[in-house]
């Protein structure tokens, strides 16, 4: 299995600041102070993309990038020009799903589907469910939501059957749907991590960090969980086996976010250390 360890470190401005990674693992996107920036590791170099970012990420293959406002949605390539452009009201969630040509976004109190070769818009979750929060599997047919009081439920996307539901915790900080559809990772203000078995409904406890979870990530293939805590650690598992695969340390205070690249070959993270790390 591959070791990680520090490659680089970057300055991290205030605890708003969050940021994601491309799937190569040579470029992230980070928002502070509400702009976005787009950063090639590689060649050090910095592109602003908008101002007001509530958030963004990149598409799992391709060189695309999404930022998104309160009310606009904006797809970027990977020079910082905007090829795409969406006016959506009160946007508070986007990804990139399927083969990059669609976008999963929440706006208002609907979830979408937008098709962004055609711009056909189809809503998948109606407002009368609407969660907390809310992923869907990479081949869109099921949709994992969280309600406000800790309830987690998979739903059939588009015909909004509910399928399972687990009783969950009203004290969730972090939670994530794998996306080949098979499980749920989520952390409460425990130590522990919670796996749900989508199939079957087993759970199951990933027991490791020394102090309360902050966050948890699973990798594109589904094979690898990611998770930091306030023990200042990210710890990778392994999803099959449930074992614990790396105690990856560096940093000096709450490791606040860990995202993996598509590729696995890189890991970004964020802490109240003031830094942004990069591991490979």
């Amino acid at each position: 299995a591959k070791y990680f360890v520090i490659w680089k470190k970057l300055t991290k401005k205030n605890k708003r600041t969050s940021a994601r990674i491309s799937a190569d693992g040579q470029r992230i996107v980070v928002w502070q102070d509400e702009f976005g920036q787009l950063v090639d590791l590689v060649r050090d170099s910095k592109v602003t993309l908008d101002a007001d970012v509530r958030g963004a990420m990149f598409a799992r293959k391709q060189n695309l990038v999404v930022s998104w406002t309160n009310d606009d949605v904006q797809i970027w390539d990977v020079q910082g020009q905007s090829i795409q452009f969406l006016g959506l009201f009160d946007v508070t969630d986007v990804h990139f799903y399927g083969t990059n040509k669609s976008l999963f976004i929440r706006s208002g109190s609907d979830i979408q589907l937008v098709d962004l070769k055609y711009g056909h818009v189809n809503t998948i979750l109606q407002s009368a469910i609407c969660p907390t929060k809310v992923y869907p599997s990479q081949d869109l047919t099921k949709v994992m939501s969280l309600t406000s009081n800790g309830s987690i439920e998979i739903w059939k996307a588009r015909s909004i059957e509910r399928i399972r539901k687990w009783t969950g915790d009203p004290d969730i900080q972090s939670i994530h749907f794998s996306p080949d559809g098979r499980n749920i990772a989520y952390c409460t203000l425990s130590k522990d991590i919670k796996l749900l078995d989508v199939n079957s409904g087993n759970e199951e406890t990933l027991i490791g960090h020394k102090k309360s979870v902050k966050h948890v990530q699973f990798s594109c293939d589904g094979k690898i969980l990611v998770s930091c805590s306030y023990d200042k650690t990210i710890r990778l598992w392994n999803v099959k086996t449930k074992q614990l695969i790396q105690v990856v340390r560096g940093h000096s205070d709450v490791v606040t976010e860990a995202y993996i690249s598509s590729d696995n070959s890189t890991i970004i993270s964020l802490s109240n250390d003031s830094t942004i790390r990069l591991w490979r």
